[in-house]
């Protein structure tokens, strides 16, 4: 009997080893030679379904004026098979057409780019790009999400359901505008956090800084706070209509959610908003869920926090820059900063009521 629900338990351990197996994939970015390891995701990211031997990436990393470009065939085939068991690249498995031994010895070995080695280039890419850079937060796309969720609150509450193709076309560009909402919120204010831990302004500096990113803080604060309620009506009126209204979508365009009944083993992530789960994070985001806040109660919290935390920050500098200019008394204090108003939400704009939204059947 234990022998038998050892048995069970060891497929699913398995299958825990293998996801956590797919961090290896990011290995490359921290060895000596990353910078030869980058270059060559790079060609293979340069290319769309296609196998190359070792010749055809020495030849384009030769154009490529990185220090990759100096790598020898040996070299860059230890590179190759080290990126394939790391899970960057792959084995191709086309078959090599050659008209000559030599040609064939030189092309016998061919690589393709995995899905995951595509994915981690792609974030480091991002990562070198504007890792340190102030993301403006979109907040037009704000106005546009709540405009998408009133259209399909509309379409479900016709006679007979919403059309199919319609919804589809009217949820997939909704999660694409709410999708790089949040992805801005939440880097700007990844990087905010990280100016307020600044010390190397000087007083009047880091003052003006910290003046302006606040007050642009305020600003998508306050316009998330005026529409967060009229979103949670929407979405309140959508939620009983969901599970029939995916079910429907679903009819009409499968897309490739059959590969999961034809090959045994194959998932397939659906595009955003044809699942539950989806919609769930999108109200949980306006509205919270599950006795947790929502992420509109958290900014409200955050700007507060932020602005006490800016202050002290200040009054920090100010203390460190006097105790190596005591001697220069007529350097004026800067001005104390008045408080920010309130981003509570105007008296006119109905309440958020996260429990008002029931739970689909």
């Amino acid at each position: 009997m234990e022998g038998d629900e050892l048995r069970k338990e060891l497929p699913d351990q398995d299958s825990r080893t293998q996801v956590w197996d797919r961090l290896s994939a990011y290995a490359y970015l921290s060895v000596p030679e990353r910078r030869e390891y980058v270059a060559v995701m790079r060609v293979f990211c340069g290319t769309l379904l296609a196998d190359l031997a070792v010749p055809d990436v020495l030849a384009k990393l030769a154009q490529s004026g990185t220090p990759a470009a100096v790598l020898d065939a040996e070299t860059l085939t230890a590179r190759l098979e080290q990126l394939v068991r790391w899970g960057n690249v792959l084995r191709s498995t086309h078959t090599v057409r050659a008209g000559s031994i030599a040609e064939y010895q030189r092309s016998r070995s061919r690589y393709q780019l995995s899905k995951l080695g595509e994915r981690v280039q792609r974030d480091a890419d991002e990562v070198l790009a504007g890792a340190d850079a102030a993301r403006e937060v979109s907040s037009e796309l704000l106005t546009l999400v709540e405009r998408g969720l009133g259209e399909i609150a509309a379409m479900v509450v016709v006679p007979g359901g919403a059309d199919p193709q319609p919804a589809l076309e009217k949820i997939s560009t909704l999660f694409v505008q709410f999708t790089e909402f949040a992805e801005s919120v939440r880097d700007f204010y990844a990087y905010l956090g990280q100016v307020l831990a600044r010390y190397d302004l000087d007083t009047a500096e880091y003052h003006g800084f910290k003046e302006l990113l606040l007050d642009y803080v305020e600003a998508i604060t306050e316009e998330v706070s005026f529409r967060a309620p009229r979103i949670a009506i929407h979405l309140q009126t959508i939620w009983p209509h969901l599970p029939t209204l995916l079910a429907r979508i679903d009819a009409h365009a499968a897309g490739l959610a059959a590969l999961s009944d034809t090959l045994a083993d194959t998932r397939v992530q659906r595009s955003r908003g044809r699942d539950l789960a989806d919609w769930e994070g999108l109200r949980g985001w306006f509205t919270g869920s599950g006795g947790q806040g929502s992420q509109v109660d958290q900014l409200r919290e955050r700007v507060l926090s932020m602005a006490g935390a800016a202050t002290a920050a200040a009054a920090a500098a100010i203390v460190l820059v006097l105790s190596f200019n005591t001697s220069d008394h007529s350097r004026p204090a800067p001005p104390a900063r008045q408080s920010h108003p309130s981003v509570a939400p105007s008296p006119n704009t109905p309440p958020t009521e996260p429990s008002a939204i029931p739970s689909p059947p």
